[in-house]
């Protein structure tokens, strides 16, 4: 019954997202737990700062040569090679992976060998005791590169076979590592605990999805070629989208190399804070893009420019539905979330008030760039379908090279006094800090992640019509009408629920927060049923369905 479960395949993009989502919802919540036992135990502290950079350097590695570049176009190769030869697509899949894992190894050993130099360049605000545990634990995590290497491939293989079971329940076996480390690990050893945990889980992530690799054909045979034709195209397709990564992992790199100069827990608050933006991210946009992804590609390879278009329009607008209210949401109780995560867990008094107050601000304002970051793995995807990688990296490049200059721009004026300070400051309820500087880092995030999904929207447009058609902007007009009635109520619940519920609980918290959001959304799919928006309909008719045959 387990085998038949992890080897079954799905029917429809729809489901697969279904899948996707829910695994995906459970390893953000297991991720929430990770953050709010880091946050327990180490608050917005030096530790923290150390905690988060270590990771840094091990994630440029794994972004530069495998998630940016090679786990985006050997899906579209690897389907080439099985339409045509399933012989041939093995021997490719077995090259790739020997020839990638070299290069990765030597990447990781190089690092190795001058992480004390790297780090000393990279993140200057480090140094004594803090610069000496940073290098140390940046040599542990870099076993984690060599590992996800191995599982990005047979991610891809299960992607195929349209097996997103496995695919999606390894990241809750990466989380509970990392948890098993903060929990038995860190009480004795500190910081160490969470970052072992991640290797091994790191190693989890990869050898639960071997078994359903090798039942859909896989079997390892070392095969080492540089000169095959399956690695020249990967090569050649990837080769612009990992210029593209290299400048996001350089961008991820200078922002926290500034972090490290500004005030201590700068770099621990923009985690903290990204982590909580991440959520619809990884909840809704991450599983949209990776269920279409092969129907993108299926139907580009097909010459199919209708059927690419209807599932394109067809994701995107089920991404905005379910986006725009949950950022709304996040926005309205940005504090109360930042509290419930971070701070009942762990120690107690760990993470403060001003942690809580710099935090939720960070969140604030990272949500007003949420819609556009969530697009941009669907529209990327659409490039990429089509074998189109030269348009997107161009694009992330001049928004990584935007979002730098404007972080700079903004550390500037936060901290002269000026208008805009003195306005964010009464927006933010921040008036009593002294220092918030930090926030920069989320303005500059949002500015630059809505411009990028806009030039994207403009230029695949222009690549394949339809994007822009009257009938989408008609959607987001209906959209827009039922978020003010969500924030509305949500905004007048939490009054009422405000008057009921003790805010300085726990159980406060959550049950204020909790039923002023449950309410708001209620609203919001009634007005949305209301205007006939698609997608609210879908979910009434599936409610009625349910509701119906068990009555």
């Amino acid at each position: 019954m387990i085998k038949k479960i992890i080897n079954a395949k799905t029917q429809s993009v729809a489901t697969s997202a279904i899948i996707i989502s829910i695994a995906a919802l459970a390893s953000k919540f297991l991720g929430l737990i990770r953050d709010g036992l880091v946050s327990g135990y180490f608050g917005t502290s030096s530790l923290a700062d150390v905690y988060f950079t270590a990771f840094k350097i091990p994630d440029f590695i794994f972004n530069f040569l495998i998630a940016g570049g090679l786990s985006i176009v050997f899906l579209p190769v690897f389907s080439e090679y099985m339409h045509k030869e399933k012989e041939e697509a093995w021997k490719m899949v077995n090259n790739v992976l020997n020839v990638f894992l070299f290069f990765v190894i030597l990447l990781c050993l190089i690092a190795f060998v001058f992480a004390e130099k790297m780090i000393s360049i990279a993140f200057p605000g480090f140094s004594g005791e803090s610069f000496k545990m940073l290098v140390s634990l940046t040599r542990i995590l870099l076993l984690s590169p060599i590992f996800f290497s191995f599982s990005s491939i047979f991610s891809s293989i299960l992607m195929y076979f349209e097996k997103f079971f496995i695919y999606s329940f390894a990241p809750l076996i990466y989380n509970f590592f990392i948890i098993l480390g903060i929990i038995f690990i860190a009480p004795k050893y500190s910081i160490y605990g969470p970052a072992i945990g991640a290797v091994f889980g790191a190693l989890a992530h990869f050898l639960i999805q071997v078994p359903s690799a090798i039942e859909s054909g896989y079997k390892y045979k070392f095969i080492f070629n540089f000169k095959e034709s399956g690695i020249k195209k990967i090569f050649t397709l990837m080769i612009p989208r990992t210029i593209a990564s290299a400048g996001q992992q350089i961008n991820e790199l200078i922002i926290t190399g500034i972090a490290s100069t500004l005030a201590v827990g700068s770099i621990a608050v923009f985690n903290y804070a990204n982590n909580i933006r991440s959520l619809p991210i990884g909840f809704f946009s991450i599983p949209l893009s990776i269920a279409v992804f092969p129907a993108l590609s299926k139907a580009w390879a097909a010459n199919n420019d209708s059927l690419f278009i209807k599932e394109l329009s067809l994701s995107l607008r089920r991404l905005l539905f379910f986006i725009i209210p949950v950022s709304a949401l996040i926005f309205v109780f940005r504090a109360q979330i930042v509290r419930l995560i971070f701070g009942t867990l762990g120690h107690k008094g760990s993470f403060d008030w001003l942690a809580t107050q710099l935090t939720a601000s960070s969140v604030g304002i990272f949500i007003f760039g949420s819609i556009g970051s969530c697009m941009i793995p669907i529209l990327a995807r659409a490039f990429f379908a089509s074998k189109d990688t030269k348009t997107p990296t161009i694009i992330s490049l001049l928004c990584i090279a935007l979002n730098i200059g404007l972080l700079i721009y903004f550390i500037s004026v936060l901290g002269q006094g000026a208008i805009f300070e003195q306005a964010l400051r009464k927006i933010m309820d921040l008036e009593s800090i002294k220092d918030i500087s930090v926030l920069a880092i989320a303005l500059a995030t949002a500015f630059s992640s809505t411009i990028q999904a806009i030039l994207l929207i403009i230029f695949l447009d222009k690549k394949i019509k339809g994007i822009l058609c009257k009938d989408n902007w008609i959607f987001i007009f209906k959209v827009c009408i039922a978020l003010f009635f969500l924030i509305s109520s949500s905004y007048a619940f939490l009054r009422i629920f405000e008057q009921v519920f003790d805010n300085k609980t726990v159980a406060g918290l959550f049950f204020q927060t909790g039923f002023s959001s449950l309410a708001g959304i209620g609203i919001y799919l009634i007005i949305g049923y209301i205007l006939k928006i698609r997608e609210a309909n879908e979910l009434s008719n599936y409610f009625s369905r349910k509701f119906l045959r068990k009555t």
